[in-house]
């Protein structure tokens, strides 16, 4: 069964997920300590036990100055026993038809491995974002605290089409580079789903998304 996660539900979420990106486990403890949501959060189920899931980040993405509603799905994950059984497939479909439903006019998601572009690609996801991080990080770690960084990260993007951070999201990303050195994505897919005008628009990926308040 394929539904949404519960406040119930978390313990077991942030293992799987843990489990599966054990390289960075610092990380997963302060997402799920300050940035999951269960409502944002889709989950597998079977005998009672969850067995695959994938986080739902909303963002908004700016194309010629005009604002789209996004989801960014995210830390997609199958307990490594229940593999090859379908979970993923339909953990992004159910994921896909709820958010047309709800007029999302963009999904998007990072790959971890390049095979997994190819996989994708069979739900329609093309290669849209190119991360120009590289020359906006620098800024952003010369910056004295958080509001000189995000004046940075605002005339830095300014009249070019991106993806939006929340304030909340920019001190979240600025927290995680400064003190962390986690490092982002260098590339994503991207699919269209409620504004087939923007199907031929390139957009800047400013990093992996973090859960607005």
């Amino acid at each position: 069964m394929i539904r949404f996660a519960t406040e119930h539900d978390k313990p077991a979420v942030q293992t799987l997920t843990q489990q599966t990106f054990a390289h960075n486990d610092k990380f997963w403890q302060r997402f799920f300590n300050n940035r999951y949501r269960a409502d944002h959060c889709l989950v597998a189920e079977e005998n009672n036990t969850i067995v695959a899931t994938l986080q739902l980040i909303p963002y908004q993405i700016i194309v010629d100055e005009k604002s789209y509603s996004a989801v960014y799905l995210y830390a997609i994950c199958t307990a490594p026993e229940q593999r090859k059984r379908g979970f993923m497939r339909r953990l992004v479909e159910f994921a896909l038809a709820e958010l047309k439903k709800q007029g999302i006019a963009v999904v998007f998601l990072s790959p971890q491995e390049e095979y997994l572009v190819a996989v994708y690609e069979k739900f329609g996801f093309w290669r849209a974002f190119v991360s120009k991080l590289e020359k906006l990080l620098p800024l952003l770690l010369s910056a004295p605290d958080a509001e000189e960084a995000y004046r940075y990260y605002a005339e830095f993007y300014h009249n070019k089409n991106h993806i939006k951070l929340s304030r909340t999201q920019f001190d979240f990303l600025y927290r995680e580079l400064r003190y962390h050195h986690s490092n982002p994505p260098e590339k994503a897919l991207a699919l269209i789903l409620n504004n087939e005008k923007l199907s031929w628009i390139t957009i800047e990926n400013t990093q992996l998304g973090l859960i607005d308040d």
